[in-house]
């Protein structure tokens, strides 16, 4: 691992811990979502409530960039690609298609930590995942000459994915191992099977792993307790979106999934 990339990688986990509470607010990409409607001032109160890094798009982190001119800010992760269905904001999926919104060198230029992207599983044709692979592959390269580490986020959201291809933990081995073997250096995933087969797939992985948090669950607790499953089975953090910032106390919240990953009250 070069200087660049192990230096940038260490700003997003905790020194102590060697874990992450990572919050993504990248979601505005697709629209306004209930509880992004005031993007900086969700952002602001993310900062202030402590956590350690988090996921924006690029558009979004120019704006609000001036919340990190102090010492001890949050780690930075910058979403440099984008995998759309539909042409209109709240459309049912119709079709598929897959984009680079940021270039790497930009994401150097703008004091990103990392980027982020998306290896997408379950594509009707093979050329655009040959597209969505050929891409990323080429970003990976080019992030590692600049020093820029790069999340990749393994998901099967081509329209024909099976529910059972989603919930099954050896079609994720299958995946996150893809991704290693283009070069990401840390990778984002959905908590899947057992205790034991998700610890066993976390393992093999000699790249940190961190767990997303998909759509919003109803009762908090068990937000929580996935957050704090995951760190106990060996997972270096999380990446929660929503669970975090529709949540009426937001501050209750963050500090919550910080005592669940770091195994301390924060």
């Amino acid at each position: 691992m070069n200087t660049g990339v192990q230096i940038r990688m260490s700003r997003l986990f905790n020194a102590a811990t060697g874990k992450s509470v990572i919050v993504a607010v990248d979601h505005g990409i697709e629209g306004v979502p209930r509880g992004l409607e005031d993007p900086r001032q969700k952002v602001q109160a993310l900062i202030e409530s402590g956590v350690d890094a988090l996921l924006l798009n690029p558009g979004l982190f120019e704006r609000v960039c001036g919340l990190w001119e102090r010492r001890n800010a949050p780690g930075v992760v910058l979403a440099a690609d984008y995998y759309m269905s539909n042409t209109v904001p709240g459309r049912k999926a119709q079709t598929e298609d897959y984009r680079r919104i940021l270039e790497v060198e930009d994401a150097v230029r703008l004091g990103a930590d990392a980027i982020k992207m998306v290896l997408v599983f379950g594509q009707r044709e093979l050329d655009l995942y040959a597209y969505n692979l050929e891409i990323v592959a080429a970003s990976i390269q080019e992030a590692h000459r600049l020093g820029m580490p790069v999340m990749l986020e393994t998901v099967l959201w081509g329209i024909t994915s099976t529910e059972e291809e989603m919930a099954s933990v050896e079609v994720l081995r299958h995946m996150m191992r893809i991704a290693v073997e283009l070069g990401a250096d840390i990778l984002k995933t959905p908590l899947l099977g057992t205790d034991d087969e998700f610890a066993q797939v976390v393992r093999w992985s000699p790249v940190p792993v961190t767990v997303l948090g998909g759509q919003t669950r109803p009762e908090f607790d068990s937000v929580v307790e996935g957050a704090r499953r995951s760190a106990s089975l060996g997972a270096r953090g999380i990446v929660f979106g929503r669970n975090v910032w529709q949540r009426p106390d937001l501050q209750a919240a963050v500090h919550a999934l910080q005592a669940a990953v770091h195994g301390c009250e924060h």
